[in-house]
């Protein structure tokens, strides 16, 4: 569950997540590993019921999502459901980003979002990495091509990352500011010229 201030959120928990993973498992960037659906559980609980979290989910104007160190979806705001059409029902908690917004590379490997071989110049993940190794913010472009039943959209993500220690757990504020319209915008007006 999300707490707000104003309302109460279920999500289901993203059960198809249920993979074990051995050493052998191939990625070509990021470590491929997730947390056990009971650790994942704790992480959602621990960041449910943190005042700052839910402060910040409700107060930031613009995407925001909290991961954890695997960098999965712990939380999200209203604003970036909103982003990816979903009902807070529908969102997955436990799912990575791209695989949130059904980037078509989310999926190269088994593993998902962040151990493909496209995976290593994506900005969101090299954003996240960042943070985590250097326990500082960081801020990438992340040129995202989606994949949904509506049909393919290509977007142009401005990702800033920060890390934050909840009860203890290391997480990572993940912010996203969708530049699409601007970069097409700019696109438009270099045709022009």
């Amino acid at each position: 569950r999300i707490y707000s201030p104003a309302r109460t959120i279920t999500f289901s928990f993203a059960l198809e997540n249920k993979v074990s993973y051995t050493d052998d498992m191939k990625t070509y960037f990021a470590l491929p590993e997730r947390s056990t659906e009971a650790d994942l559980l704790m992480e959602i609980h621990a960041v449910s019921k943190n005042p700052v979290i839910d402060g910040l989910l409700a107060s930031v104007g613009g995407l925001i999502a909290v991961l954890n160190e695997r960098r999965q979806i712990l939380a999200v705001n209203t604003a970036l459901l909103d982003q990816l059409g979903l009902s807070p029902d529908i969102l997955k908690l436990g799912l990575r980003p791209g695989e949130a917004f059904s980037c078509v590379h989310a999926h190269d490997c088994e593993s998902g979002c962040g151990t493909g071989e496209a995976c290593a110049s994506c900005g969101a993940v090299l954003a996240i990495m960042a943070s985590l190794e250097h326990n500082a913010p960081d801020e990438r472009i992340c040129v995202l091509k989606t994949d949904t039943p509506a049909g393919s959209q290509d977007l142009y993500l401005q990702i800033r990352t920060s890390p934050i220690t909840v009860t203890g757990q290391r997480c990572i504020l993940f912010f996203i500011q969708d530049r699409s319209d601007e970069q097409q915008a700019a696109a438009h007006e270099y045709e022009r010229i």
